[in-house]
């Protein structure tokens, strides 16, 4: 499969995911954002947590 996002299919991508993000391009830059934005925020709250020093709540 060729076109912008080919290289996809190298790394493990349907032929049907491929000609998505041919179509849409914009599909990609969404998936890159979030994925982004997920490893940012679970970077996060370990050191947050450490930093806090606030027991967590007791269960009930």
């Amino acid at each position: 499969m060729s076109g912008q996002f080919g290289f996809m299919a190298k790394i493990g991508a349907t032929d049907a995911a491929v000609a998505t993000l041919n179509d849409q391009p914009y599909l990609f830059t969404i998936l890159v954002v979030i994925l982004v934005a997920l490893i940012l925020q679970s970077k996060k709250e370990p050191k947050d947590s450490k930093k806090s020093g606030a027991k967590p709540p007791a269960a009930r």
